[in-house]
């Protein structure tokens, strides 16, 4: 599974593969969230947008902001609720040996705040 740090407009996103233990631990963090009937809409535009996973099990994609967890394939999507953000602030965790620090530390104080 690759990791994508969704920051960046105009350059490339900081990005990183999962090994199979940490792409198991998501699968476990992700199946222990409750399913919202809600459509959040996601971020657009210009900052942090979250964390983007592909693909995540047998899905295209998962997406990770704020308190928000979407699963999508084939253009539909699904979505969890995440109230004590676990999956970002994991996500966020396993982004230290890929992430420059400054940029780190911006993020993590973002997720801390919200």
């Amino acid at each position: 599974m690759r990791v994508e740090l969704e920051v960046f407009s105009g350059r490339p996103n900081p990005a990183w593969e999962l090994s199979e233990q940490e792409a198991s631990e998501l699968a476990r963090l992700h199946a222990l969230l409750g399913h919202s009937p809600s459509d959040r809409p996601l971020p657009e535009g210009l900052g942090y947008r979250g964390f983007r996973v592909a693909p995540f099990q047998a899905h295209e994609q998962l997406i990770v902001w704020r308190d928000i967890v979407q699963v999508a394939q084939s253009g539909r999507a699904s979505q969890w609720s995440d109230p004590d953000r676990s999956l970002e602030r994991w996500l966020l965790d396993t982004a230290r040996a890929h992430v420059e620090p400054g940029l780190l530390g911006t993020i993590r104080s973002l997720v801390d705040a919200q």
